[in-house]
Parts: structure tokens; C-alpha cells; sequence
């Protein structure tokens, strides 16, 4: 698929017309493909997820958000017992998304939703960062909360 928005960048130079001294307005190439800053996390006020070590920026945040929609699941156990509750994992991810030293970090109280959770994460290929970030890695922290609503 071709996700463009009309093709690369011209390098013809462009000049007013009926001048013959013009400035060149094309970016070169060397600034057409610089990094440019790192991406922030200003503003940001989901406290369910914290980053540290690296500067992802929001964007990440919201494609980690997508990304666990599509991946995340509530354990049949665990809505058999009728349990709910909030899991706190920490883990490593490094600049293309893979999950490393996966660690539990607070329970929820059922067995159940805590391996869930793990396991949703065990080995996991995350978004990557984005390509103008810095760092190599960055240490992840989740709070995800399982709610059972009943009627």
C-alpha cells in the first residue's frame, strides 16, 4: 500500500518567474532526513502508564493503547469466580517493540488475571518506538485494571 501523501519530495529548484537570481527553497537532503527532536510526553495525564528511559511521546502511548484492545482478553476463570481487580506489571521494551524482563509487580488478588496479564506481555512485540528517539530501550510500567461488570 502506498501511504504517501503525492510522492517524495521534489528536487527541482524553484525559481519566480522572470527572475534569474532566486533562492533555492528545496530542503536538502541532509535536512530532509535528519531525526529531528525526540518525541515528548507533555500533557500527558494517563497515570496507568509510565515510561521511563525513554522519550516515546504520546503517539507511542496511544498505539500501546491500540495495541492492547487487540490483544488484551479477560481470563474465562477469572469471570467464572466473578473476580476483578488491578495488575501492575514492569518491563523492558526495547526500540522495535520487543518485552524483556517481564516482571509482576503488584497483584490483583486472583491468580487468574494476573498470569492474564503476564501473559499478554510474556515475549510480546510492542509497537516500535518511534524513529527519532534516542534511546535504545526504556522501562515500561502498566496498571491495568479488569473490571467484570455484572447485571
Amino acid at each position: 500500500m502506498n501511504f504517501s501523501f503525492g510522492g517524495p519530495p521534489s528536487s527541482s529548484r524553484l525559481r519566480p518567474s522572470g527572475r534569474s537570481n532566486s533562492v533555492d527553497t528545496t530542503i536538502g537532503a541532509a535536512a530532509a532526513n535528519a531525526p529531528g527532536p525526540p518525541p515528548t510526553d507533555t500533557g500527558r495525564s494517563d497515570p496507568s502508564i509510565r515510561v521511563t528511559g525513554a522519550q516515546v511521546g504520546s503517539d507511542w502511548i496511544a498505539m500501546l493503547h491500540q495495541w492492547w484492545e487487540q490483544h488484551s482478553f479477560y481470563p474465562d476463570q477469572a469471570a467464572r469466580l466473578g473476580e476483578d481487580g488491578t495488575v501492575k506489571l514492569r518491563m523492558v521494551v526495547d526500540r522495535y517493540g520487543n518485552v524483556s524482563e517481564l516482571q509482576l509487580v503488584g497483584r490483583s488478588g486472583s491468580q487468574w488475571l494476573d498470569m492474564g496479564a503476564q501473559s499478554v506481555f510474556r515475549g510480546a512485540k510492542l509497537p516500535p518506538f518511534p524513529p527519532n528517539t534516542p534511546e535504545n530501550q526504556g522501562n515500561l510500567e502498566l496498571t491495568i485494571r479488569y473490571y467484570l461488570l455484572r447485571r
